[in-house]
């Protein structure tokens, strides 16, 4: 008893002092939010009354005309290839009224190799989403998120950790004209995820946006992104990620969307073009986008859809 005793108080520091997973950068991300968002170069944080905001900023429901479902999916990839930091066919799903809605998201699904060790990284994202309007011009937005982790490596069942936790998103939109809007948002400010020998914080993201409407029938998106990561990249711990996106609305009904986004959008390999297409009717709106990148010199396409049901 005393040997047990002990060994017990000998290791107290050693649980004090142990890491959380040393898992990779990206595995928090969530880069994929609604696919309207993406196909104009996943912007969007500056808009008024779109459902798909309740993925990236809270404060764009405020306005909605009507409550609805959300569905993101991911339909094909090519080449097929596993890719950081999802392998999954579904993406999201948002459930959004004006004042608030209900998230969830996949942030990783992967496995990871690295020195001939296979590792299982599995994050998901449960959030509820609160809009605040003051007014006609002013909405605040509030995210409360829940993570819930898993860590191991396989096909080993003796190295499996279980993570939990809490984090803020926080999202302001601002009209300055009837044509023109501001929007700031915070991701996991704060947030950390706990697992079973340590704490870990997650990586910062501040986005500026502007929205600019010409008519009813063309609308412009600029996004400055700043990621302050935790751990290194390939380009260092803070990234700033320009975004670009457009919207030719034709009668209301048929969407044409482009949009550009990455640190350096000029530069052909670290940038993501995207394309897409949307179809609403009836309150009812489908759309889909397109996405290419490259990623290890490789270029890579994916092709997404996303379908809005009123409720």
């Amino acid at each position: 008893m005393r040997r047990l005793i002990s060994f017990g108080i000998l290791s107290i520091p050693l649980l004090l002092s142990a890491a959380a997973p040393d898992l990779p950068y990206w595995a928090y991300d969530g880069e994929y939010g609604g696919v309207r968002n993406i196909s104009m170069g996943a912007t969007g944080a500056a808009e008024m009354g779109e459902d798909e905001a309740v993925f990236y900023n809270p404060a764009g429901i405020g306005s909605v005309p009507n409550n609805s479902w959300n569905f993101t999916a991911l339909l094909l990839r090519s080449p097929s290839r596993d890719l950081p930091p999802l392998n999954k066919q579904l993406l999201g799903i948002g459930i959004v009224t004006p004042q608030g809605g209900l998230v969830f998201q996949p942030l990783s699904s992967y496995y990871l190799e690295t020195g001939g060790v296979k590792q299982e990284i599995k994050i998901n994202r449960y959030s509820l989403a609160l809009s605040l309007p003051q007014g006609d011009k002013f909405v605040i937005g509030m995210g409360l998120n829940y993570f819930s982790g898993r860590w191991a490596e396989v096909p080993s069942d003796s190295l499996i950790q279980d993570g939990n936790g809490m984090g803020l998103d926080w999202g302001v939109i601002y009209r300055i004209t009837e044509n023109l809007n501001y929007g700031l948002f915070f991701k996991n400010f704060p947030a950390s995820i706990g697992w079973e020998t340590g704490t870990e914080k997650l990586p910062v993201f501040v986005t500026n946006a502007v929205n600019v409407r010409v008519g009813e029938f063309i609308s412009f998106n600029f996004d400055l992104e700043e990621r302050n990561y935790r751990k290194d990249t390939p380009e260092g711990k803070e990234l700033k990620i320009r975004h670009l996106g457009i919207e030719h609305n034709i009668l209301d009904t048929l969407c044409l969307r482009a949009g550009l986004y990455g640190t350096d959008p000029g530069e052909k390999k670290k940038a993501t073009v995207t394309y897409g297409i949307g179809y609403r009717k009836d309150k009812v709106e489908l759309s889909l986008a397109s996405k290419a990148f490259y990623r290890e010199g490789q270029k890579v396409s994916e092709y997404l859809a996303g379908l809005s049901l009123p409720f």
